[in-house]
């Protein structure tokens, strides 16, 4: 019954129909998972899906209307469906054909409508005192009032990151107002949940909701290279830097002052070289990368190109292998150590800042945030714990660790709220559930 009436007088019009809500779904999905890493593995073949799909659906459309239509040429055929559905009266069809003129028109007239009220919110606008926008780094632009920061930058080509398409949903159209703030207005609710949920400072404000009253000076918190699909999961090399979700690991040597009061200067740096060489053959093993070395420690990264959960299970890894490793360098070294190699070892996972600091020829790519300052803290606290290893309840629970019965919680300094510790005798002891992939 729904084909005969489809076919051939609106088969166009369903055909369109399909395709276009077929494509906004797709475009939906593609949004909302573009930055998930094993998406964008499957992105060519879901694209292959996105059109073959529909190609099928259409095709088959086609081929049974014809059929159809090839069938119901016998009258004692369209008698027979007729009487085996519910086909409208001839008085029922030309009611049915009325309604449709009457959505078709209405829906006709409310574009016309909305197109009316568009041109004449640009009308207005055009006419609104116009307002100058400084962004840091360039350019600087100038916009009558009415649209928000973040549509200001999308009319001047400003590359501007907006990761939920603005719609107060994320933070990553953030910007640092440096002039001007005063004579704004201020954050309403879904803007002000959203910076509280960062802890962003009283002159960080969403470009998708701030409206320019006045001249602005801004700076552009996050650079839309490092938010993009295909630099996903890749550090930024820019010096703004890009928030990333990341593991860290605190090592440090325990004993070195004893030692390099007994040793030369020579011997003490052939012992550390090896001690190096050990430990950083263990991260990188695993995925790790060494941010930079502390004299007698290091401070190393995981989950560049990882998802947390992995990046934890890469640094637990790496604490067990380097553990096993030393066994392997107090044994070389054995006749020039005045006592074995011991090492305390801290890992923290959250939210970092990675980019390039520093000035001139010293400029390189670290990282910053509390998470660094709560990973040295876990160090710090091997000694008190007298213990090789301790681990914050967040990469437990990132690793599948089971932490039901295990830990305590202690205030680290900096943070509002305690958190939750594992201590771990040696590395060796990590659960055996951290080896899978």
């Amino acid at each position: 019954y729904e084909l005969a009436r489809l076919w051939p007088a609106r088969a166009l019009h369903q055909e369109g129909l399909l395709l276009l809500v077929w494509l906004h779904g797709c475009i939906g999905i593609h949004f909302w998972l573009r930055l998930w890493r094993p998406w964008q593995r499957m992105t060519p073949f879901m694209l292959v899906l996105a059109v073959l799909v529909p190609l099928a659906g259409i095709a088959g459309f086609e081929r049974a209307g014809r059929q159809l239509a090839a069938q119901i040429a016998d009258p004692a055929a369209m008698a027979a469906l007729k009487a085996a559905s519910a086909w409208p009266s001839e008085a029922a069809d030309a009611q049915l054909a009325r309604i449709r003129s009457w959505v078709m028109w209405g829906v006709f007239f409310s574009w016309l409508a909305l197109c009316a009220i568009w041109t004449s919110r640009k009308r207005s606008q055009l006419s609104n005192p116009s307002v100058v926008i400084n962004y840091g780094g360039g350019p600087t632009v100038s916009q009558p009032q009415g649209p928000t920061l973040l549509e200001i930058s999308r009319m001047h080509a400003v590359p501007h990151t907006a990761i939920c398409g603005g719609r107060s949903r994320c933070s990553t159209c953030r910007v640092r107002v440096d002039l001007g703030l005063d004579e704004q207005e201020p954050a309403l609710f879904a803007e002000a949940v959203a910076l509280g949920s960062i802890s962003a400072p009283e002159n960080v404000r969403l470009a998708c909701q701030l409206r320019p009253r006045s001249e602005l000076s801004v700076t552009r918190l996050l650079r839309p290279s490092t938010t993009s699909a295909a630099a996903a999961g890749v550090p930024d090399t820019s010096l703004d830097g890009a928030e990333r979700i990341l593991a860290l690991m605190f090592l440090d040597m325990r004993g070195y002052s004893h030692m390099s009061e007994q040793k030369l200067p020579y011997d003490i740096v052939h012992i550390m070289n090896e001690f190096f060489a050990a430990t950083g053959k263990a991260i990188t093993q695993h995925g790790g990368t060494i941010d930079k070395f502390l004299g007698d420690g290091l401070l190393a990264v995981f989950g560049h190109n990882k998802a947390p959960d992995e990046a934890c299970r890469q640094a637990l890894r790496a604490a067990r292998a380097i553990d096993l490793a030393l066994d392997h360098v107090n044994a070389r070294l054995r006749q020039e150590l005045p006592s074995p190699i011991k090492v305390g070892i801290g890992i923290h996972v959250g939210s970092l800042l990675v980019g390039r600091i520093g000035w001139g020829e010293t400029i390189d790519m670290t990282v910053i945030g509390h998470t660094v300052n709560v990973a040295s803290r876990l160090e710090a606290l091997t000694k008190e714990k007298g213990c090789q290893v301790v681990i914050s309840r967040d990469v437990a629970t990132f690793a599948g660790m089971s932490v039901e019965d295990d830990g305590e919680v202690i205030q680290v300094r900096g943070l509002d709220r305690p958190i939750g510790i594992i201590p771990v005798s040696r590395g060796r002891d990590l659960p055996p559930e951290i080896l899978l992939d």
